[in-house]
């Protein structure tokens, strides 16, 4: 008996086990299905084109998302029978969150030569953007013949507005070639914006872009997210005697990068005047707060700082700038450039730290390496004018040689103004066979107060150069240094017996 209910509780677990493996399947399959049926669920798509330059050619268009993409769709002819805006409907599979658009344009089998149908059939056209269920993308560029372009969310994009002063002789027949500098040293390409622009005011002539009291846009794509100037230069026959006149550049960043805001540079400025100055480069200056104060928020405004400064416009190096937040530079080399303030050019306003911390400086070397060393440091030269205050700079390698400015240190080259409440520590400075090496400035002919330097390696570069030695807080002084102290820092290569750890020649401290 106990044998057969055995037997029947086998049976039973088996057919019990195998319904569950049944629903089970059952269960899985109905998922698969599910969710291959939300995968391939279709939706509908509401596409935008807003255009500059139009076509004639029969223009394409699909949809790029996280999720794949979809079919191409006919956008139709989007000439000028149409007005700039244009709007397309389809139902395709659903994309996920929408990343770029993909446009072509195709000639329907026909194909023209020369100038004799040049207004029935536009070889290219522009977009200035397409927007799919909202999400709206920039793709100011010229589709030339059959060719295929994807525009992307994440592309950076400008729109520059020039505007023509309203002056006798003021327009020009010449080509204004634009070029998008960014703060890490690229570029983007050069656009002639005679041609790829659109005029948004009427003009005399609705062919020439820069006619006097004329105001033209362009969209320009670049490889960098922060801008710091823009070039604009000239080329071709000049007619007008006088060149052309400028009256202001207006630079938005509509999409991708981290500028924000509407940045205007108020020119005024003849080009290809008299002495024939056919380019000129402006910086985009930094914002500023309620105060005036410029605001430097990141490493690129550090760089863009840097560019201000150096321009030698007084505005600039007589500004008052300030830190927001702690700055990691991540190791970023400088190497492009000259740091703060240059022979030519003394940094004459204030830089006020406001307790706030750069670390992670990288001046062109690690403590061994042999590079050429012509960068200084953060500031090249503090004018009699000129404050730096309130920061720390930690972990920053410094190695200077062959430079127009001798010496090398943390804060300043040479200082000839004020440096106060200043901490530099971890950090390794480097000289070669020059003079002026220091913690915090290697030549002071100014005032150096509340400093302090530590944990910093001073290094004389091949085998000591003549054993000359150093200084924690700056090699000579000239002026004042007070109330500064020097803990945990280290010399090499150098003549140890001429170093030490406030000052190696001139005024004690005090």
């Amino acid at each position: 008996m106990k044998h057969t209910l055995r037997t029947k509780t086998r049976k039973t677990t088996r057919v019990m086990a195998l319904i569950i493996a049944m629903i089970t399947a059952l269960s899985a399959m109905s998922a698969f299905t599910l969710t291959a049926s939300a995968a391939n669920d279709e939706i509908e798509y509401k596409c935008t084109f807003e255009i500059w330059d139009n076509t004639d050619n029969m223009v394409y268009v699909k949809v790029n998302g996280t999720e794949g993409s979809t079919d191409w769709h006919k956008a139709d002819r989007l000439g000028y029978s149409t007005s700039h805006t244009h709007t397309i409907y389809f139902t395709d599979k659903n994309v996920g969150k929408i990343e770029s658009v993909t446009v072509k344009t195709e000639m329907d089998g026909c194909y023209f030569d020369g100038v004799v149908n040049e207004f029935l059939y536009f070889d290219e056209w522009t977009p200035v953007s397409i927007t799919v269920n909202g999400v709206k993308i920039y793709c100011a560029q010229k589709i030339k013949n059959l060719d295929e372009y994807t525009f992307y969310v994440t592309d950076n994009v400008y729109k520059v507005t020039i505007k023509t002063a309203d002056v006798k002789n003021a327009g020009t027949d010449l080509n204004v070639n634009v070029t998008l500098n960014g703060t890490n040293g690229e570029s983007s390409n050069t656009v002639n914006t005679s041609k790829d622009s659109r005029i948004v005011l009427p003009c005399a002539d609705p062919f020439n872009h820069y006619e006097r009291g004329g105001t033209s846009v362009t969209m320009i794509y670049a490889p960098f997210d922060k801008l710091e100037s823009i070039n604009i230069t000239l080329d071709g026959v000049m007619v007008a005697a006088k060149g052309w006149k400028c009256e202001s550049i207006t630079i938005e960043q509509l999409q991708g990068g981290t500028d924000e805001g509407v940045k205007t540079i108020n020119v005024n400025q003849w080009f290809a005047t008299e002495d024939d100055n056919k380019s000129r480069t402006f910086i985009i200056p930094l914002d500023k707060d309620e105060n005036g104060n410029y605001m430097v928020e990141n490493y690129d405004d550090l760089c863009l700082m840097s560019a201000m400064v150096n321009s030698g416009k007084d505005e600039y190096v007589n500004g008052n700038y300030i830190l927001t937040n702690d700055i990691d530079c991540k190791g970023e080399n400088f190497k492009h450039r000259e740091m703060i303030g240059t022979k030519n050019v003394q940094f004459n306003g204030t830089f006020d730290g406001q307790g706030y911390t750069i670390s992670n400086l990288n001046f062109d070397a690690d403590i061994e390496g042999n590079d050429s060393g012509k960068v200084q440091g953060l500031f090249g030269s503090i004018g009699n004018n000129g404050t730096v205050k309130n920061l720390t700079v930690d972990n920053a390698t410094v190695w200077s040689d062959n430079s127009e400015l001798s010496g090398s240190a943390v804060i300043s080259k040479h200082n000839n103004g004020t440096i106060e409440n200043v901490t530099v520590k971890n950090s390794k400075v480097q000289l070669g066979d020059s003079e002026y090496l220091g913690g915090i400035t290697g030549l002071n002919n100014g005032t150096v107060k509340n400093c302090r330097v530590e944990n910093t390696t001073l290094m004389r570069r091949w085998g000591g150069c003549n054993n000359r030695g150093m200084g924690n807080i700056c090699e000579t002084n000239n002026g004042t240094v007070q109330n500064c102290s020097v803990s945990g820092c280290r010399f090499k290569n150098g003549s140890v017996s001429d170093s030490t750890l406030l000052i190696l020649n001139g005024n004690q401290p005090v």
